[in-house]
């Protein structure tokens, strides 16, 4: 059967690069730490391997981008500049590679936001996406879960580094479940969590996929505040009186999204209340997060 959303040539050829490259992000941290870590710089620098093949058929074929699919090129463009402009600001002691890696890690993700636009066009293929998104995440977030409870030494706490300390907060340790290190699970975090809120509160029908989705986002929650990072829950937090700004302003429907919004703020109480009653799991990052953010020494790191 034909897909009801043809795409063109290019378009098609878009959208596998994405697949691939979106699938290395989650699957590079699993090699790079536990299946090949002799293997760990090769692994991680494959991603701008794929970003540049994109970028080369992007140009090569003369895609058109269009201006409200990316208003803050002006912007983008004074930052590119800048990026290397501190090439010059480098100490003389530093090797020119540095830079070049760094120029890469600053900028190499910058042209998905030319890419996805091409592939992503219509209101389906967004509830589509978010509902892949939740199928993937949901066994990321059980993970992190199990990764808090477990000893700071056992396997699927490591690092990338076999000497790194691993990062504690309280008695527990600060997850990062499929990636390499904190960071990863942090960025992922704020990445996801905003669509799947987002789409609880603005899109809530009775069927199984919005189940999967507001339980997905639920374990999210909990995995907010097991990183024991503050730099997640203050950028979620943002979205979310972003988002009930716009329905004080009465943005789309707003008694609609208020009325699908209790679900998943119900649902989370419950699930908070059911982890108090198995070893009180869903309270206690409840209860390190704001100690962590009252005082840095409340940090720990415990050798790996």
């Amino acid at each position: 059967m034909s897909s009801p959303f043809p795409l063109s040539k290019t378009d098609h050829t878009l959208r596998n690069g994405l697949v691939l490259f979106f699938l290395w992000i989650l699957i590079e941290g699993m090699l790079r730490k536990w299946v090949v870590p002799a293997l760990a710089t090769p692994i991680f620098f494959f991603k701008y391997v794929i970003i540049g093949y994109l970028l080369a058929y992007f140009v090569l074929h003369r895609v058109k981008v269009l201006k409200n699919h990316f208003p803050y090129i002006g912007i983008l463009f004074f930052y590119i500049i800048y990026c290397f402009l501190e090439l010059f600001n480098m100490d003389v002691t530093d090797k020119l590679s540095v830079g070049a890696v760094g120029i890469a890690v600053h900028l190499g993700f910058i042209p998905l936001a030319f890419f996805i636009p091409q592939v992503i066009t219509r209101p389906q293929q967004y509830s589509k996406l978010i509902r892949t998104v939740a199928w993937i995440s949901l066994p990321i977030f059980v993970l992190g879960i199990i990764q808090y409870f477990s000893p700071q030494g056992s396997f699927i706490n490591r690092y990338v580094a076999d000497d790194m300390k691993i990062a504690m907060v309280g008695s527990h340790v600060r997850i990062a479940t499929v990636f390499s290190y904190l960071a990863g699970h942090g960025v992922y975090l704020i990445f996801v969590m905003p669509f799947l809120f987002i789409y609880i509160t603005t899109k809530f029908d009775p069927d199984k996929s919005k189940l999967l989705v507001i339980v997905t986002f639920m374990l999210g929650l909990l995995n907010l505040l097991m990183t024991g990072s503050r730099g997640p829950v203050f950028f979620f937090a943002v979205d979310v009186v972003l988002l009930f700004l716009g329905i004080a302003l009465g943005w789309g429907g707003a008694d609609a999204k208020l009325k699908s919004l209790f679900p998943s703020l119900l649902g989370f109480c419950l699930l908070e209340l059911f982890c108090y009653c198995i070893r009180n799991p869903g309270m206690k990052p409840s209860k390190h997060l704001p100690k962590r953010t009252k005082d840095s020494q409340y940090d720990a790191y415990i050798a790996g």
